[in-house]
């Protein structure tokens, strides 16, 4: 149903499903998520292999992953609420229920960590070993 589009690099719901623009907007939104944790695994698994990277990036290599460890959290708790949803099935109360909109409040911190991290943090410690 989601899948990776390797012309927009980005998480979209396949285009032969029938779902609402608004729906398609808001897990596309919610994609991205999942879209910035991908783009940090991969830099710190090729900077974990880099033994020129130094103290400084070892530290900051150790930080991201202690960002995608909590992330890992947050996708541990939002699967358990799912899973105890779809054990209750009908007799769930639904004001309780894991909607989008629900969802994005809960992904909204971790979110913005891992942005600024991909965006700030990454360029600035490329910049600083590139000094070096």
């Amino acid at each position: 149903m989601i899948k990776f589009d390797q012309s927009e690099e980005a998480y979209r719901i396949d285009k032969q499903i029938g779902v609402a623009r608004a729906v398609r907007d808001q897990v596309h939104k919610q994609a991205e998520l999942g879209w910035l944790h991908d783009k940090i695994k991969k830099y710190t698994e090729n900077r974990n292999k880099d033994k020129t990277f130094g103290l400084v990036g070892q530290s900051f290599i150790a930080a991201l992953q202690e960002e995608l460890t909590e992330y890992y959290r947050l996708l541990s708790v939002l699967q358990a609420q799912l899973k105890q949803e779809d054990d209750e099935g009908m007799q769930s109360d639904p004001r309780c229920s894991l909607t989008l909109l629900r969802l994005s409040v809960w992904v909204l911190d971790p979110k913005q960590r891992l942005k600024w991290h991909t965006q700030y943090n990454i360029l600035l410690i490329n910049g600083f070993m590139m000094d070096n």
